[in-house]
């Protein structure tokens, strides 16, 4: 409040001391506006609690989907983006909305998915589709940028 105050004082007086007053409170209104943005909780940060190395019950739905893509090791993966609907089973399922990235890895062709005599490699999930599946969660590593999706 001082530099607004000494800006609005200065600003007919000496032009140049006014501004430099006026662009110091804007940094530091800045610079608060940051340091109270960092104190919230991120949304879906409560999956944490279910990214124990235990396997857990999760519902979700497909938000991205992706291609089908030959592996390093001769078999076929595919990466999905999903938003949870429900993570846990039972009593301890809990309503959480987070995003989520599944790593589907595949040896060899399914023949339940083979279509003409073409060989699938795996099946391709679309976009709002929805899964339920047993999984071992983590939390990625988002290199001291809490905003960033991984």
């Amino acid at each position: 409040m001082g530099f607004v105050g000494a800006g609005a004082y200065f600003s007919r007086r000496r032009v140049w001391l006014g501004f430099s007053l006026a662009l110091a409170a804007l940094f530091f209104v800045g610079a608060l506006g940051i340091q109270l943005r960092n104190g919230e909780k991120l949304p879906g940060a409560e999956i944490g609690a279910f990214a124990d190395g235990g396997e857990t019950i999760v519902t979700a739905h497909v938000t991205r989907q992706s291609e089908i893509r030959a592996a390093g090791f001769g078999g076929w993966r595919e990466s999905i983006d999903l938003e949870t609907e429900e993570v846990g089973a039972g009593e301890a399922a809990r309503a959480i909305h987070a995003g989520l990235r599944l790593g589907i890895y595949s040896k060899e062709s399914d023949p339940e998915y083979e279509a003409g005599g073409e060989t699938a490699p795996m099946r391709l999930f679309r976009y709002g589709e929805r899964l339920g599946f047993s999984a071992r969660l983590r939390m990625p590593r988002n290199f001291r940028d809490p905003a960033a999706f991984d």
